[in-house]
């Protein structure tokens, strides 16, 4: 009997959706360069294709919502482990990949016009002159580096946030072992 591993299995799935969809497309392009479609026929191809694009899109959010899912998961496990044995390896090795967490701080910003937002604002070095105009806007991702970096050498966060919280999630890559796309 033929064991197989469950990275084999799910990479086994993943591949014959990605296959089904491509191949979906390529049955259609010789009806599409015949010129032998009627408009009914296209109208109706065009509809389908609508749909299809749809479920794609909604299949896509589904998939990236569970890779998220586990992508936390994963990442507290390691970093539990790693707490628990400070020898660790601060990563998880598969069959098809190793993932490496990726931890940031996230701000809460204030809102716009607030005496928070203006005393974070003023950390920042903006004058208060055109703190008031609204010209000016705090970059979410730029602040969520300056946070990480400020925890990493043990600094305070600025004045003026609501708060911040951990944001724990996992860096794929492929091993080298297996340089090959899923099937």
């Amino acid at each position: 009997m033929n064991h197989r591993t469950n990275a084999e299995t799910f990479e086994e799935l993943i591949g014959r959706a990605h296959a089904s969809s491509v191949e979906y497309c390529h049955l259609l392009l010789p009806y599409l360069q015949s010129d032998q479609l009627s408009e009914s026929e296209l109208c109706d191809v065009g509809f389908l294709l609508r749909e299809s694009e749809r479920w794609l899109d909604d299949a896509r959010k589904e998939v990236k919502a569970k890779k998220e899912l586990i992508s936390r998961i994963l990442s507290v496990k390691i970093t539990r482990r790693c707490i628990e044995d400070d020898s660790s390896e601060l990563r998880a090795r598969g069959e098809l990949a190793t993932a490496t967490p990726d931890v940031k701080i996230r701000p809460k910003l204030p809102k716009a016009g607030t005496d928070e937002y203006g005393q974070l604002l003023t950390w920042l070095g903006v004058p208060a002159e055109t703190i008031g105009d609204g010209l000016l806007s705090v970059h979410f991702k730029r602040m969520s580096e300056m946070l990480t970096r400020m925890a990493e050498e043990g600094k305070q966060p600025p004045p003026g946030l609501v708060g911040t919280y951990t944001d724990s999630n996992c860096v794929f890559r492929r091993t080298n072992n297996n340089n090959n796309e899923p099937r």
